[in-house]
């Protein structure tokens, strides 16, 4: 190669690396040529609209060329605040960043002057209780905060938080890297306490690409799980044995009636169950009491159903008696899934945290409204009182008319009070 060839080489070379134009983009998926960085953020509640209850902001800038992710967290509260980059919807598994801002009261002279120290910590979530440092896992992972990002402050109630993190994080194991992708973010904080074993006192979360700030459309699963079990468990199944209790006389339609209503609890027991279990792929499934008692329910019920199946094949209008194997078994399985269907769904109330005393006051209404009505008819329909047999009577004789009147009445008007009980309920879930 000739001489010229070099010196060409060398003055190109100077005139890319002096001009101010011209960026270095990283590697990384979401960063383009020509953008070298991008700035979003995520109103939980913005501090200071007055359209919102001033929870937390977040706001972030992702530098393409330094490959950094800079962070700033608002939050109306004077305890730790903090931020995660989850798998799922679920707390865990979850890559969090926790801060906090202690306030510290000079002991010189004049005691009124305070000064303040900033901590943030790189966390990992592995359970449904507080997460600890990346460093203190087994095997340890990284702190992946960068020294000298660290910034915050506590002023008239609202907490502060800025920290910096590499884009492509090093640590594989607990820290998630920014995809250019919907990812779960979420948010908590406690209104008063620096101690990050303190369970938070207000919680969020949004699924959101960070490049471009947009959340994703999305269906609240866990809203869609409590409401579905909800109106099985909390009303359908409650009709379902009153009918095969009580409504024998109207003749053969209260085995449709019961019958029907029982698959559509099979089927939205499945799909309320199987999507549940879809959001906590990933992370430990069946942890708690109420996914415990969840798996027993589910099982239980495609059980009830196949006791229901067998007892009407194998019904004989000869009998003399009604046998322990499957009528029997099938009654007093139902009366166990009825009950054991009014407990999960109180403990549902306190898995997604729900404190509004109303909520299980109405609830609590509803279930003793259905014994109360129940036990009142037992004691009314019971053979040994005069009476009964004529009330029985009654209702066989009347007209198709009429017992679909009655059925109505009978069906419709718990129906309606509970369809009601529900959307309040919803409606208190969502506050």
């Amino acid at each position: 190669m000739s001489i010229s060839f070099f010196v060409c080489l060398f003055l190109l070379s100077t005139i890319i690396l002096s001009s101010s134009s011209i960026v270095i983009i990283s590697a990384h998926p979401g960063c383009t040529e020509g953008t070298p960085s991008f700035s979003n953020s995520y109103s939980g509640d913005d501090p200071d609209s007055p359209h919102s209850s001033g929870e937390i902001l977040i706001s972030w800038t992702i530098d393409c060329v330094k490959a950094t992710f800079n962070v700033t967290i608002r939050a109306k509260a004077t305890g730790w605040v903090a931020m995660a980059i989850g798998d799922s919807g679920s707390m865990y598994p979850s890559d969090i960043t926790m801060g906090w801002v202690t306030v510290n009261h000079d002991g010189g002279d004049n005691h009124n002057e305070t000064y303040q120290t900033v901590t943030v910590r790189d966390k990992f979530a592995t359970a449904n209780k507080a997460p600890k440092d990346d460093t203190q896992l087994d095997p340890p992972g990284t702190d992946d905060i960068l020294q000298g990002s660290v910034s915050g402050s506590e002023i008239d109630g609202v907490t502060t938080i800025s920290f910096s993190r590499r884009l492509v994080s090093n640590d594989v194991l607990y820290d998630r890297s920014l995809p250019p992708t919907d990812v779960h973010l979420l948010w908590a904080f406690n209104s008063g306490s620096d101690d990050p074993t303190e369970q938070h006192t207000s919680h969020g979360g949004v699924l959101i690409n960070f490049y471009s700030g947009r959340p994703a459309l999305q269906v609240d699963i866990r809203l869609m799980h409590g409401l579905v079990m909800l109106l099985m468990w909390g009303l359908l199944v409650p009709q379902a044995t009153f009918i095969a209790a009580y409504m024998k006389a109207i003749g053969h339609w209260w085995y449709r009636l019961h019958m029907g209503i029982q698959v559509i609890v099979i089927l939205g027991t499945s799909l309320a169950f199987f999507s549940i279990v879809s959001v906590m792929m990933g992370g430990r499934q069946f942890h708690s009491v109420h996914h415990l008692f969840g798996l027993f329910i589910f099982i239980l019920v495609l059980i009830q159903g196949f006791l229901g199946w067998l007892a009407n094949r194998r019904w004989d209008p000869s009998r003399t008696k009604v046998p322990l194997f499957p009528d029997q078994l099938h009654w007093w399985l139902g009366r166990t899934l009825e009950l054991s269907g009014y407990i999960n769904i109180f403990l549902g109330f306190n898995q997604i945290g729900i404190k509004q005393a109303s909520v299980y006051v109405l609830m609590a209404l509803w279930v003793l409204l259905t014994y109360v009505v129940s036990g009142a008819l037992r004691w009314f329909t019971n053979p040994l009182r005069a009476g009964s047999a004529q009330t029985y009577e009654w209702l066989t004789t009347q007209s198709r008319t009429s017992k679909t009147r009655f059925i109505a009445i009978l069906f419709g008007a718990p129906c309606g009070l509970g369809v009601n009980i529900i959307s309040i309920c919803a409606n208190h879930v969502r506050e």
